[in-house]
C-alpha cells in the first residue's frame, strides 16, 4: 500500500465513523457500505461508488453531508465531492430468438395479464417519505426495461 494510499484509506475511515455518527444505520447500510474514497485532490474528492444508481441516489440525497464531512476531516470546507463508477463492464447482450414452439399459450398469457391492476400506474402512485425509494427504483427500471 503506498503512502497516499494509506493517506486516502485513513480519510475514508475516519469519514465512515462520521457518517455513521450522522446517518441511520438503515442509510449508512444501503448507499455508503459499499462506497470509497477513490482518489483525494486539492479541491475535489472522488467517491467510488457500485453504479449509476447509487451515484444519483447519493448525490441527489447525500451530497452536502459527504462535502460536510469529508471537508472537515481534509480541512478544506469547499471541498466538492464527484464520483466514479465501479461498474462491471457490461457483457454482450445476448440475442434471444424466438422459437414458435415454446411460445406461452394464451390461456397463461391472459392469466398473467389478469394479475395486473389498472389503478396502478405511476400518475396514481402517492409519494412519500417511506416509499422514496421504491418509487425511485421502479422510475428507473421504467425508463429502460430489460436492461441492467
Amino acid at each position: 500500500m503506498t503512502g497516499n494510499e494509506k493517506n486516502l484509506s485513513c480519510v475514508w475511515e475516519e469519514a465512515v465513523g462520521l457518517l455513521q455518527e450522522r446517518a441511520s444505520k438503515d442509510v449508512f447500510e444501503t448507499w455508503f457500505k459499499d462506497t470509497a474514497l477513490g482518489e483525494l485532490h486539492e479541491n475535489e474528492a472522488i467517491l467510488s461508488v457500485p453504479n449509476k444508481f447509487f451515484r444519483d441516489w447519493i448525490r441527489d440525497h447525500y451530497q452536502a453531508l459527504l462535502e460536510e464531512v469529508l471537508g472537515c476531516i481534509v480541512g478544506r470546507p469547499d471541498l466538492r465531492v464527484n464520483y466514479s463508477l465501479r461498474e462491471a463492464v457490461p457483457v454482450e447482450k445476448i440475442r434471444v430468438t424466438r422459437d414458435p414452439e415454446r411460445q406461452m399459450p394464451p390461456a397463461i398469457r391472459s392469466k398473467r395479464a389478469a394479475h395486473l391492476d389498472a389503478r396502478y400506474t405511476f400518475t396514481t402512485f402517492v409519494a412519500a417519505s417511506n416509499n422514496q425509494l421504491a418509487r425511485a427504483a421502479s422510475m428507473k427500471v421504467s425508463e429502460a426495461p430489460g436492461t441492467s
